[in-house]
């Protein structure tokens, strides 16, 4: 009989010491050793921004920045957090790599946003490291590359033309020629433009490309565009190129050559680079993404308008932001609409923003009106 009794106690001793240590390993289960779900929603949205703030390129990339940080700015009174990690690619092609590792030296990569003319050196690699990664500066074009994680906010840089097909039909423009950067970039340019007048009863008379320009170089550039006799001429380039072949142009006695180009004329105008009151028979697109509400709120933050692509580095962010709840962050920027600003964003099956659109304005005797 005590053998029996001192069994039981045993038994119960060992059931016991069995429940302490369940209960024990439950509390320690619960002890924050990993970040629980409540820290992860608080945790900060990490974007990595990849851009040109020095060299040639220089305005391009602060244009994108100020964007990029108004979105991060408004996203903060709403109580979303994002961390911003800025690397410059110095306006070299070479430096996108340097810049992409030093980021992810730093931390973990939530999502890449760049303002760099250079990134498809990075396609790969942000598709290998799964980061979901929206270019800024880069559009649809002769290089581009085509990845799940890749999603490209410029829009087909080949609109750029298509814009101006009413405007070559009420001028009667027979002849055309370019004037263009070499790269991938300025090539797309050239077939647009060329597939628009490679046709009976029209002419592309050619194309003229530069690696870079000073001014002495502008009037030549422009000169050997005039002697392919073309009726217009689309001038493809940074503000600094653009700012010296238009002067060039007045100064050369060739205002009454009409040069299309893009919204760089517009912002070299807004800055006073180009004196548009001595300017005729110069045109430029207009992007029609940004809204009002954005214009307005940037100017109060910045004392002054947006310049360039500065409302798509504020849209860029605001992509990611309003979809880093979903489970795939690509995914859901590939599969749904975001609105902002009124504004619908969705890519298309090659990761391309669809729904741009982009408008022709005139400049002449130092007005700025629609084209007609």
């Amino acid at each position: 009989m005590k053998s029996l009794i001192r069994l039981v106690c045993c038994s119960l001793s060992v059931f016991c010491a069995i429940l302490l240590l369940a209960d024990r390993g439950l509390a320690e289960s619960k002890l924050p050793d990993a970040p629980t779900a409540a820290t992860k929603a608080s945790a900060p949205l990490r974007i990595a921004v990849i851009t040109s703030l020095s060299g040639f390129a220089a305005s391009y990339g602060q244009s994108v920045l100020e964007g990029i940080q108004l979105a991060v700015a408004e996203l903060k009174k709403e109580g979303i957090s994002v961390e911003l990690l800025v690397e410059d690619d110095s306006s070299q092609s070479n430096q996108t790599f340097t810049a992409y590792q030093s980021l992810k030296s730093r931390g973990k990569i939530d999502a890449l946003i760049t303002g760099s003319w250079w990134v498809r050196n990075l396609v790969q690699i942000t598709e290998r490291d799964q980061i979901p990664f929206l270019s800024v500066e880069t559009v649809y074009d002769r290089d581009f590359v085509f990845s799940p994680n890749y999603f490209v906010i410029g829009g087909d840089l080949r609109e750029w033309i298509a814009a101006y097909d009413p405007l070559f039909a009420s001028k009667g423009w027979k002849r055309a020629a370019i004037v263009h950067f070499i790269s991938g970039f300025g090539y797309t340019l050239a077939d647009a433009l060329r597939a628009r007048f490679d046709v009976p009863g029209r002419a592309f008379a050619g194309a003229v490309e530069y690696q870079d320009v000073e001014a002495a170089q502008a009037g030549m550039l422009i000169l050997r565009a005039k002697k392919l006799d073309p009726d217009v001429v689309y001038l493809d380039g940074q503000p600094q190129s653009v700012v010296g072949f238009i002067k060039k142009r007045a100064e050369l006695g060739l205002s009454s050559l009409p040069i299309i180009g893009n919204t760089t004329i517009k912002n070299s105008i807004e800055q006073g680079l180009i004196p548009v009151d001595q300017q005729d028979n110069l045109y430029f697109t207009q992007r029609s993404s940004a809204a009002p509400a954005f214009e307005d709120r940037f100017v109060a933050k910045y004392g002054k308008k947006p310049q360039l692509n500065a409302d798509l580095g504020y849209y860029g962010t605001m992509i990611f932001a309003r979809n880093s709840k979903a489970p795939d962050l690509q995914a859901a920027i590939r599969n749904s609409v975001t609105e902002i600003d009124g504004v619908n964003f969705s890519f298309n099956k090659d990761n391309v923003l669809q729904g741009l659109v982009w408008k022709v304005y005139a400049v002449n005797s130092g007005k700025i009106t629609p084209a007609e």
